[in-house]
């Protein structure tokens, strides 16, 4: 795995996460 695919990959996993919390949060 290439290093820009790990932190693509991560950040992703992150807008998902963030998003799914702001969003079941309220």
């Amino acid at each position: 795995m290439s290093l820009w695919e790990s932190f693509t990959r991560a950040v992703y996993k992150e807008t998902v996460l963030v998003w799914a919390l702001g969003l079941y949060g309220t």
